[in-house]
């Protein structure tokens, strides 16, 4: 930090600056980010800045099949061989997992829709079979 006298850039208010950053900011990234032994200091905002979209998983008949519904009405954009991790509505970690098959689903259950309108997250449920 340095005084508003030392300033490189003359401002109309000496002491506004803007706050608005993240130190460490990653967004939609296919894999990563792996930040290790990083410091980050004097932020307005984030130190860090981790965001990107999920596919919803609506149901689990047995301990080793899901349902995937892929995010914002798309396909998902997993192969066999991905190791997924896995988050629960509430938020908790679940133990990651490893694609070994994918096989096309059907149409989404009027009761996924009704839980995809109410959830509280950005969803495209009309772009979604």
């Amino acid at each position: 930090r340095r005084p508003p006298e030392q300033d490189f850039m003359t401002r109309e208010y000496r002491r506004l600056r803007s706050l608005s950053l993240d130190a460490f900011h990653s967004k939609h990234a296919k894999v990563g980010p792996s930040y290790i032994q990083c410091t980050a200091r004097y932020n307005g905002d984030d130190g860090f800045a981790i965001n990107g979209h999920y596919h919803i998983i609506s149901y689990a008949p047995g301990t080793r099949q899901i349902r995937v519904i892929g995010k914002l009405g798309e396909e998902p954009d997993l192969v066999v061989g991905d190791e997924v991790e896995l988050v629960s509505y509430s938020g908790e970690r679940v133990p990651n997992a490893k694609i070994t098959a994918i096989e096309a689903g059907s149409d989404l259950w009027q009761s996924e829709r009704n839980f995809l309108n109410q959830a509280n997250f950005a969803g495209r449920v009309k772009n979604t079979r």
